[in-house]
């Protein structure tokens, strides 16, 4: 059951191209590198040029767009890296669009985001009885935002977290939580297939991420008005390295413009 939820994820991460994961750039400090032209972005399944952006340097996307550069990073430790395009829209836009990165591993595979994106608050706690590889559920410590947070998308568990996130990405993290229910002063959590493993009692455990592939830096709703979206870029501790995306989910019909993508190395 691990195996599959593994496979669906590299599935989903195998459109980045190889040029890219074998060509990675260790930048100069401090730098910012403008990333405006053709063979800088792709579309998810698409080759270098797909969208050729126009004489003022604007990319016109619309619809599931996962625009990818074609850049791997390496991460510097000590250097701070941020990522910034500038988006707008014509047309009255209800999807958001991310400035968002990818996270890989030493020899450049892609991380999963469910194994490194935590929920925005503290949700530490630990298992109250040992769980087998034979069950689906486990018992744990009522933390009172686990319920919330559920709802909200943080519907998968690490396990042998750490409070200082030391153990980030985390490779041991169960399939989709299905339920969260009371279970006398505790919380039973159920999951959509079996454990992979056995846990002892006093595991620590943690919210991540339901699914996905990126980590949003930030996003919004494009408008008529150029607006400026990114920031700073947070890596794991494990993380080495990484590439920027533009990841945008909406209506088929409606155009987003995207220009002045740049990542800045201090």
């Amino acid at each position: 059951m691990r195996i599959f939820a593994i496979l669906a994820v590299a599935a989903m991460l195998a459109f980045h191209t190889t040029n890219a994961k074998e060509n990675a750039v260790e930048l100069k400090t401090p730098q910012t590198l403008e990333l405006n032209q053709v063979n800088d972005w792709c579309q998810e399944g698409r080759k270098p040029g797909w969208n050729v952006p126009d004489e003022n340097g604007v990319y016109n996307v619309s619809f599931q767009v996962h625009l990818f550069c074609q850049h791997t990073f390496k991460i510097q430790p000590g250097k701070k890296y941020s990522f910034y395009a500038e988006v707008r829209s014509d047309h009255e836009i209800r999807g958001y669009l991310h400035a968002a990165v990818v996270l890989c591993d030493s020899i450049r595979k892609k991380v999963p985001a469910m194994s490194y994106v935590t929920a925005p608050v503290d949700t530490m706690t630990q298992l109250v009885q040992p769980a087998t590889e034979k069950q689906n559920f486990i018992i744990v410590k009522n933390n009172p935002k686990w319920l919330e947070l559920y709802k909200k998308g943080y519907g998968v568990v690490a396990f042998n977290a750490k409070q200082d996130l030391s153990d980030l990405p985390n490779s041991k993290y169960s399939t989709k939580i299905t339920s969260i229910t009371p279970e006398g002063e505790n919380l039973k959590v159920t999951f959509e297939k079996n454990l992979y493993e056995e846990f002892q009692a006093g595991t620590n455990v943690r919210l991540h991420k339901t699914s996905g592939f990126y980590k949003t830096i930030e996003y919004v709703f494009p408008n008529k008005e150029w607006k400026k979206i990114g920031g700073v870029i947070e890596f794991p501790a494990a993380a080495e390295y990484f590439f920027p995306c533009i990841i945008f989910y909406g209506p088929k019909e409606k155009t987003v413009q995207i220009r002045n993508l740049q990542l800045i190395v201090e």
